[in-house]
């Protein structure tokens, strides 16, 4: 996403752990010197570090997905699919939202760290994922709805960005390599 005419961005990070709120601070460092105008969403642990990062930015709340994790993990797999129906209604709340605070604001360009509600028609969208080919751990047919439940809502995007290395030697395996989105970008 480059141009003269994108100076108003959203940066919204999920709160599922410190790596979304850390891995888009270089962003947000990045955007600060290109002297344009930044929001920052989001609320738990990332809300902190954000706005201990950079207090002149302002902070809007946008709650997160409210998953819980099992304490075994063996379970791990079966507990988040337990979550899906919440987890949907949370990526529908946080649509909702963009689309009620774009009319607001008016921002250029969004940029979301596995916020996959945060896309809209009338301005440019990112979604920063490493997960394009996510494993449950119950594998066949569970990953096979899982992974096309993931790309429909990657696909909405304008670009899917993977923070990873596209070589062979790189951080994240399968679970960013082999099959794409044709929007993302190592």
């Amino acid at each position: 996403i480059k141009g003269p005419n994108y100076r108003k961005f959203l940066i919204s990070p999920l709160d599922w752990g410190l790596g979304h709120a850390t891995r888009i601070i270089p962003i947000i460092r990045y955007l600060k010197q290109l002297e344009c105008q930044i929001w920052i969403a989001g609320s738990g642990a990332t809300e902190k570090v954000l706005k201990e990062s950079f207090p002149d930015i302002p902070f809007l709340k946008l709650d997160g997905y409210g998953v819980k994790y099992p304490a075994s993990k063996r379970l791990f797999g079966w507990k988040i699919i337990s979550q899906l129906p919440g987890i949907m209604s949370a990526v529908k709340a946080e649509h909702r939202w963009l689309q009620e605070n774009q009319e607001i604001y008016q921002w250029d360009v969004v940029i979301s760290d596995n916020r996959y509600g945060l896309f809209h028609e009338q301005l440019s969208s990112v979604i920063i994922t490493h997960q394009v080919n996510i494993k449950t751990g119950m594998g066949g047919w569970v990953n096979k709805i899982v992974k096309r439940i993931n790309r429909h809502y990657l696909q909405k995007f304008d670009q899917c960005w993977i923070p990873d290395q596209r070589e062979n030697i790189n951080l994240a395996g399968e679970l960013s390599h082999g099959s794409i989105p044709a929007n993302a970008v190592y």
